[in-house]
């Protein structure tokens, strides 16, 4: 049951967030598992290298034993015959497994990535890796959930 409930309140929390454009994100934290949910639909032309979507945000992990953070993204894209690009997640600066490989034929892109982390605080970004840049993204949205490791 709880499970079903979380369902439907995440699912509101993204058709809201949706509506929104790409204003702060949503999070929403309870018993040992946070989420923050963020996209946008304002079209924008990439550049080449790595671009963030979001600002750099702390998040803490509060297990003894560490936390797992998981990633899904989603990246609505023309890369013009351009280029090639995909939608990752940074953890203090560094890609999520198992890494960010951006593609030129798989648009829409989706990507899941996750890793461990250790106890304390930590920085968390949703970013588009583009290989030579000239895209025309039209929306995006990354979900992170960071899962406390039971003691």
């Amino acid at each position: 049951m709880k499970r079903i409930l979380l369902t439907v309140a995440l699912a509101s929390v993204t058709v809201h967030s949706a509506a929104n454009g790409t204003e702060d994100p949503m999070r929403w934290h309870h018993g040992g598992m946070t989420v923050i949910l963020h996209n946008g639909n304002k079209e924008f032309t990439s550049v080449a290298g790595d671009t963030p979507l979001d600002a750099a945000r702390n998040v803490t992990c509060e297990g003894t034993r560490g936390c797992l953070i998981s990633f899904a993204g989603h990246l609505i894209a023309n890369n013009n015959a351009k280029t090639a690009l995909e939608i990752c997640a940074l953890v203090d600066g560094q890609d999520l497994a198992p890494g960010c490989f951006p593609s030129w034929q798989n648009l829409p892109s989706d990507n899941r990535q996750s890793g461990k982390v250790t106890q304390g605080q930590h920085t968390v970004q949703t970013i588009i890796r583009d290989t030579s840049g000239g895209a025309t993204v039209s929306a995006w949205e990354g979900d992170l959930t960071i899962y406390e490791k039971g003691n």
